[in-house]
């Protein structure tokens, strides 16, 4: 249950774009201004409700402490070792003599029946939660993933038409933004950071080139405004030279990751000498794998752009 109730928040997390709070265009700007309520709506607000709609914890060890008392006592073990032979007779006076107890532990064990079920139930629903926005969601994108097996069919609205043409993701809209791409900012104390792509190749249409992309430092390298404590980095997304190539080369691939190697060696030089952009070079304590507060955030818009 709490395995299905973290990758829920998780998921939830990712929805919501909870580790991208300098986001401050389109709905971005709303949801950062709404933070707060949504990230306690994420960690507390659902599980509770529905934990409210369907049993709670604290009732289901009450009604069993009770379950155990009725038990203990030897009309209540008569009478189930009378139900158990099927002797009719016997459960007719216990219940003419001791009613009060046995509807007692009868409606006590229909209850705890019926928050087994409940249970049951909440499992169902972290599930069917889950699978929903993991079949909808992905990666910053609303889109439909095919399934394929017995339960999950199509249906298609046909009315007998001769020719009827229906496809997996009819009537869904693609918008293509790319401010995220453009900017990505953040902040490290009092400092606030802009990666800035200034030149990019981009394809035509909706026709992709043939030679991979990377985001490689511009000449300019970076300006930064002591009075605002603003900084900004300045980026190329372009295809490699045949110099770059074989310097970025790891192996037998080109990886970005290895580029951001050279970013960050690049960055530090020129960086490290004020005090103020310096912390970018401190670890970051909410970094998992104890990277630096550039490096994070160079490697996250790396890959997701």
């Amino acid at each position: 249950m709490d395995d299905l109730k973290e990758k829920l928040k998780v998921k939830l997390k990712e929805l919501f774009r909870s580790d991208e709070e300098d986001l401050d265009f389109g709905i971005y700007r709303i949801l950062n201004y709404r933070r707060k309520e949504i990230d306690d709506f994420i960690e507390n607000r659902l599980i509770n409700d529905i934990k409210d709609q369907l049993s709670t914890k604290e009732h289901s060890i009450e009604l069993e402490e009770k379950l155990k008392k009725l038990l203990s006592k030897d009309i209540i073990k008569k009478y189930l070792e009378a139900k158990e032979k099927g002797d009719d007779q016997k459960i007719k006076i216990y219940k003419e003599d001791f009613g009060e107890d046995i509807e007692e532990y009868e409606r006590i064990k229909k209850q705890l029946e019926n928050i087994g079920i409940s249970k049951e139930l909440e499992l169902n629903i972290y599930n069917h939660l889950i699978n929903f926005f993991s079949r909808y969601y992905d990666k910053g994108d609303f889109i439909s993933k095919r399934r394929y097996g017995k339960k999950e069919r199509y249906v298609v609205p046909y009315n007998g038409e001769e020719a009827f043409l229906y496809w997996v993701n009819k009537d869904q809209y693609y918008i293509k933004t790319t401010e995220y791409f453009r900017k990505y900012s953040f902040r490290v104390g009092g400092l606030k950071v802009n990666f800035r792509v200034v030149e990019a190749e981009e394809e035509k249409g909706n026709v992709k080139a043939q030679e991979k992309k990377y985001f490689i430092l511009n000449e300019k390298v970076f300006d930064f405004d002591e009075n605002k404590r603003e900084l900004n980095i300045y980026f190329e997304y372009r295809s490699l030279t045949e110099e770059e190539m074989e310097k970025y080369k790891h192996g037998n691939t080109i990886s970005q990751d290895k580029i951001n190697e050279d970013i960050i060696k690049s960055l530090k030089e020129v960086l490290t000498k004020d005090n103020l952009t310096r912390m970018l070079f401190d670890i970051d304590p909410s970094s998992k794998n104890e990277k630096t507060y550039i490096e994070k955030h160079l490697y996250h818009y790396t890959r997701r752009n």
